[in-house]
């Protein structure tokens, strides 16, 4: 809680840590302890698959791997706002 992240952004399958669980433990944080840190998921697998959509319901963003450097830094962009001041200008 004491580090806020402007984005989580993890591997959606990754044998070191639980990705869904991470995000589900940080949405049910109230905000002003970091309850509303936005979350991009690198999948390999389609939204369609049932299971999958459930795991992804606190995930904001699912980028299907391979991902392209561009393709995450527009969403991260995207997510934290910074896109729409840019375009404001």
């Amino acid at each position: 809680e004491s580090w806020r992240p402007d984005v989580l952004v993890s591997d959606s399958v990754s044998p070191d840590h639980d990705f869904y669980a991470l995000v589900g433990k940080v949405a049910t944080l109230e905000s002003e302890r970091g309850g509303r840190i936005p979350a991009v998921a690198l999948t390999s697998v389609s939204r369609t698959d049932e299971r999958l959509r459930d795991m992804l319901a606190d995930v904001q963003r699912d980028v299907p791997k391979p991902v392209e450097p561009a393709v995450l830094t527009s969403e991260i962009a995207r997510l934290t706002g910074r896109e729409r001041r840019r375009e404001q200008r």
